[in-house]
C-alpha cells in the first residue's frame, strides 16, 4: 500500500508538476503514513475475502482522485478541492460533458498508467502466498524465531502511521508553512505536498475551520513603507519609461496633451493643480473603537492592520462619470487578440476611443470563469474559504463596495444577466448579494436554446430593449452586468455552434481551425456589442453611457488536449502559462462623450475595476479594504514599496506568487526580478513587494471569511 501511495503520488507530480515536481520528502512520508494506516485498518478485517476485496476497492478508487485531479489541471489550469469537484459535478456533466468527455479522450493513455497497480496485483497477488508457502516449508525455523506475531504488527503500523504523520507535518510546514495553514487551497498544496496531504488538511480544515490567521497577518515583513505609507502621495501618477516591451504613454492622472504649450502656460496649469486639495477615497470608519469593542484576535488584527493604511487620493478623475449609466460585460475567454479594426470594428472602438490601458492583466486566479468574475465584481482575490470558492462563500456576506449595492443604493435600476444555466458558479445566489435582479436561462432570460454555447448577440437582443425602455419613460439610471458566454470552448467546427455560426467570417484566416474556430465564436461578442451601441444611440443614450469589458481568464483551452499550443500561434509570442506575458489582456472602459483617449501606462488587472470605477463614478468606498486601487489615483515613488502601489498579482500555482509594478515585473517560475528600464530597486524591493501581494491575499481571504464589511463598514 506504501508503494501504492507513492506511486499515484510521484506520477500525479511528474505530470502536472510543469518541471517542478512535489517535494518528494513529502510524497514519500504521507505515502508511508498512508500506507501503514491502510494496511492496520485491513489487518483488522478478519475475513481473507473481505480484505482481498477491499484491497481491490482501494486500488480502484483512489486512482479516480488522482486522474480526476490530472484532468482538472490539465482543462482548467488548477487542481480543485475534492469537495468541490463533488459538488460541481452534477453541473459539470449536464452542461460541459462534451469538454470533460474531450479531456479524458485527449488524455486516454494515462488511465491505464494510473490504474497499473491494481492490474499488476490481479495478475500477481496469487503468486505471493504461493511464493511464501514454499518459503515456509524450505525454512521452517524462521518462522519458529520469526518475533513479529500479528498482535506485535498492529501497535507497530499504528506507530509508523503516527510517526510519518509527523514526518509529513514536520516537512510540508518547513517547505511553505502559510500554505500548510492559512493559505491553504489545493491549488496551493497538491504541487508543493502532494494529493494526500493536501486531502488530509482539506478535510481537517472542512471539520474545523483554517488556523487562525491574526499571527501570520501581524508577523507579515511589509515594508516600513506600506504601513502606513509615508511616501508624498500629492504628485501625479508615474508612467513607465520609453522600452521596447513598454512604449511610454501619457500620465494616467492627466488628461492627455493634444498641442504642445509654452512654459508659462505649463507652470500656470502646474500651480493650478497644486492648489486643489483631493480628498481621500475612505469611509469614516471609527478603527479604534472597533478593536476596544472586539475580542475576536483574527478582527482585531485586521482592523489595525486596515487602520495603519493610508487610502488612495481622489483626482481630476473623481465623479467624471457620476449619474451617468454603467453597463459591464466580463466575457468568456476574451483575449486582446480577438480586437481587430475590420473583423471586430465596435471592440476595435471601444478598445482605443476610451480609457486605454496599455498594461492591462488578467491573472488566471486558478477558479476558471467563476474567479475572473470575482475580481472583476469585488476587487478582491479569489481564493478558497473552507473548501469553498470566495465567491460562493461570499453568498451570506455583506458586499457593500459590490457595483450592484453601490448603485442600487443611489436609485438605479441594476440587472445582471448570464446567457446559460442560472444557477451554475451559484450565481442565483451570489449575484443577487451583490444587488443585482438576476436572470439566466431557466430564470427569466428568454433566448432560443439550441447547440451550446448560446449567443451573446441574443442574450442582448432579450434585454437591452427593456431598461432602455424604462430609462426613455422616466429617466431611470440602469447598471446593467452581463456574464458572456459565446467564447466558450471547445473551439472546433464541430462542437462549438457559435464557431459554425460565424465560419465564413474567418474562412479567408491563415490559422488553424482550432484558432479560427476561437475567433469566430468570439464574434457573437462583436455582434453583440455593435447591437448595444446602435440601441443607446437610437435611444439617445449614448454619451450617458460608461461600458467597461474585462475577460473572466484567458482562453485556457487553446493549450488543452494537444500538443500544440494554440494560444501561441494566436498570439505569435512564446509563452507558457507559467510566464506573466501569457495573461496580457485587454480592458474596455469607455463612454460616449468622451472627447479622445486617455492612456493609462501602470499595470493593471482585474481587481482594479471596482475601486477604479467607484471613483470614476464618485461612489462611497473605502479603498483600504479592497486588494486593487484606482488607476487614476497619484502615487509615491515606484521604487518604493507601498500597499496601494499599482500592483498586478499572479496566483500561486506552486512556484510562488509572481507580480508586477511600475519598476519591474518578478516572475515566479524563474524567481528572478526584471527591472524596467529607468528603475532602480532597493534589495529588499522583490521581499517587500512579495509580502505587500500576500498581505492582500490573505486579507481578501478574511475579509469573506470573517464577513469583514458587515463588522467594519457604517
Amino acid at each position: 500500500m506504501f508503494l501504492f501511495f507513492l506511486y499515484e503520488e510521484v506520477l500525479l507530480s511528474l505530470l502536472s508538476s510543469n518541471g517542478q515536481p512535489a517535494s518528494f520528502a513529502c510524497l514519500l512520508f504521507s505515502s508511508l503514513s498512508a500506507g501503514c494506516l491502510t494496511t492496520l485498518l485491513l489487518f483488522l478485517i478478519p475475513s481473507k475475502k473481505f480484505v482481498f476485496a477491499s484491497r481491490i476497492l482501494l486500488l480502484s478508487l483512489i486512482p479516480v482522485l488522482y486522474l480526476a485531479e490530472f484532468m482538472c489541471k490539465t482543462f482548467f489550469g488548477t487542481f480543485y478541492e475534492i469537495g468541490y469537484m463533488i459538488r460541481m459535478t452534477g453541473s459539470v456533466a449536464g452542461q460541459f460533458s462534451g469538454e470533460a468527455l474531450g479531456v479524458l479522450a485527449g488524455n486516454w493513455y494515462i488511465i491505464p498508467v494510473a490504474y497499473f497497480p491494481l492490474i499488476f496485483f490481479l495478475l500477481f497477488h496469487r503468486l505471493s502466498p504461493k511464493f511464501l508457502t514454499e518459503f515456509r516449508e524450505k525454512h521452517p525455523a524462521v518462522f519458529e524465531r520469526n518475533p513479529f506475531s500479528r498482535s506485535s504488527l498492529l501497535p507497530a503500523l499504528l506507530l509508523g502511521a503516527v510517526l510519518f504523520h509527523g514526518l509529513t507535518n514536520f516537512s510540508c510546514q518547513t517547505l511553505s508553512h502559510d500554505t500548510y495553514g492559512v493559505q491553504f487551497s489545493a491549488n496551493r498544496a497538491i504541487p508543493r505536498f502532494g494529493l494526500l496531504t493536501s486531502v488530509r488538511l482539506e478535510t481537517r480544515y472542512a471539520l474545523l475551520g483554517q488556523p487562525d490567521a491574526a499571527e501570520t497577518l501581524t508577523n507579515l515583513a511589509l515594508p516600513a513603507a506600506a504601513i502606513p505609507e509615508t511616501q508624498a502621495e500629492t504628485q501625479p501618477a508615474e508612467s513607465i519609461p520609453e522600452t521596447q516591451d513598454a512604449p511610454a504613454s501619457k500620465n494616467p492622472a492627466q488628461k492627455p496633451e493634444t498641442e504642445k504649450t509654452s512654459e508659462a502656460e505649463t507652470a500656470e496649469t502646474e500651480a493650478e493643480a497644486a492648489q486643489i486639495d483631493y480628498g481621500y477615497n475612505r469611509l469614516d470608519i471609527d478603527f479604534e473603537t472597533l478593536v476596544a469593542g472586539e475580542t475576536d484576535e483574527t478582527l482585531q488584527t485586521m482592523h489595525h492592520f486596515f487602520a495603519s493604511l493610508t487610502p488612495t487620493r481622489q483626482n481630476e478623475y473623481t465623479g467624471r462619470f457620476a449619474g451617468k449609466n454603467l453597463i459591464m460585460l466580463t466575457a468568456e475567454a476574451f483575449s486582446p487578440y480577438v480586437i481587430d479594426p475590420e473583423l471586430t470594428p465596435t471592440l476595435y472602438r471601444l478598445s482605443r476611443e476610451g480609457f486605454v490601458f496599455n498594461h492591462y492583466y488578467q491573472p488566471a486566479w486558478f477558479q476558471s470563469t467563476t474567479g475572473g468574475e470575482f475580481a472583476c465584481m469585488t476587487g478582491l482575490i479569489p481564493t478558497w474559504v473552507n473548501g469553498q470558492l470566495s465567491f460562493t462563500a461570499s453568498a451570506a456576506d455583506a458586499m457593500p463596495f459590490a457595483l450592484g449595492n453601490q448603485f442600487a443604493a443611489l436609485g438605479y435600476r441594476t440587472l445582471a444577466y448570464h446567457n446559460s444555466d442560472y444557477t451554475y458558479y451559484n450565481r442565483d445566489r451570489t449575484h443577487p448579494n451583490l444587488g443585482y435582479e438576476y436572470h439566466g436561462i431557466g430564470n427569466g432570460l428568454d433566448i432560443p436554446v439550441g447547440d451550446w454555447p448560446y449567443s451573446d448577440l441574443d442574450m442582448m437582443k432579450a434585454t437591452v430593449p427593456d431598461y432602455l425602455k424604462t430609462y426613455r419613460e422616466d429617466g431611470t439610471p440602469f447598471h446593467v452586468y452581463y456574464m458572456t458566454v459565446s467564447g466558450h470552448c471547445n473551439y472546433s467546427w464541430e462542437y462549438n455552434a457559435m464557431s459554425r455560426k460565424n465560419r465564413d467570417a474567418v474562412s479567408h484566416l491563415n490559422y488553424s481551425e482550432t484558432v479560427k474556430a476561437y475567433l469566430a465564436c468570439n464574434l457573437e461578442l462583436e455582434y453583440a456589442l455593435t447591437y448595444l451601441v446602435e440601441e443607446l444611440e437610437k435611444a439617445g443614450a449614448l454619451d450617458d453611457t460608461v461600458i467597461v469589458l474585462s475577460a473572466d481568464h484567458y482562453p485556457y483551452a487553446l493549450t488543452q488536449n494537444s500538443p500544440v499550443d494554440y494560444y501561441n500561434e494566436l498570439s505569435g509570442k512564446q509563452d507558457s502559462e507559467d510566464y506573466i506575458s501569457r495573461y496580457e489582456n485587454t480592458l474596455i472602459l469607455w463612454c460616449g462623450d468622451m472627447e479622445e483617449p486617455v492612456e493609462v501606462n501602470t499595470p493593471c488587472s482585474s481587481l482594479d475595476i471596482v475601486p477604479t470605477l467607484s471613483n470614476l463614478f464618485g461612489l462611497p468606498y473605502d479603498s483600504r479594504l479592497l486588494a486593487g486601487t484606482d488607476l487614476l489615483a497619484p502615487h509615491s515613488d515606484p521604487t518604493v514599496p507601498s500597499f496601494h502601489m499599482p500592483l498586478v498579482i499572479f496566483p500561486d500555482g506552486g512556484f510562488g506568487t509572481g507580480w508586477s509594478t511600475i519598476a519591474g515585473t518578478y516572475e515566479a517560475k524563474t524567481q528572478t526580478f526584471i527591472p524596467n528600464e529607468g528603475y532602480a530597486v532597493g534589495n529588499d524591493f522583490v521581499s517587500s513587494v512579495s509580502a505587500i501581494a500576500e498581505a492582500k491575499y490573505l486579507n481578501s481571504r478574511l475579509i469573506i471569511a470573517e464577513d469583514y464589511y458587515r463588522v467594519a463598514v457604517p
